[in-house]
């Protein structure tokens, strides 16, 4: 299958699209696997609504936006943003910022950051056994879950 993303360039709203062949249908049973060499350091991921799994890859910027059914196993980042997504999975992700706005129903499991990790107008998130290296920051948000976590402001 092919999957459209874009090429994201920091402090920037120049964009690029280009399409990944991908095995998978995009389908809960059968998601969009895709693997490290496919991607450009930084990316996004526009109005999707197809499962995509993406494993053991590192980037620089990860962003995505619009979109739900995402899992994101295993990877280091300098910076993950997600914007008005829903049913997002995080999991075993290592990186610097995380932010999350107007973003519901997403869960975060065996994370670490260590420069900042905000949620902004976000809820019902479960954030759980991550290592928050700066002070976690909530505005606007409700209904979070936070188990198990250890936060450490440095």
């Amino acid at each position: 299958m092919r999957v459209t993303i874009y090429k994201s360039y920091m402090h920037s709203r120049k964009r690029h699209s280009f399409e990944l062949e991908c095995q998978g249908k995009g389908t809960e049973d059968n998601p969009i696997l895709i693997s490290s060499e496919s991607f450009p350091n930084s990316f996004i991921i526009l109005e999707s609504n197809l499962f995509i799994y993406i494993k053991d890859c590192r980037f620089n910027q990860f962003s995505c936006s619009l979109s739900k059914n995402l899992v994101l196993e295993n990877c280091i980042l300098n910076y993950l943003e997600l914007k008005s997504c829903s049913e997002i999975k995080i999991k075993k992700v290592q990186g610097k910022f995380f932010n999350i706005i107007k973003s519901n129903n997403c869960v975060f499991t065996d994370c670490v950051y260590t420069k900042g990790f905000g949620i902004f107008k976000s809820n019902n998130n479960l954030i759980k056994n991550c290592d928050l290296k700066k002070k976690l920051i909530v505005k606007s948000s409700k209904g979070n879950l936070y188990e198990n976590n250890q936060i450490l402001e440095t």
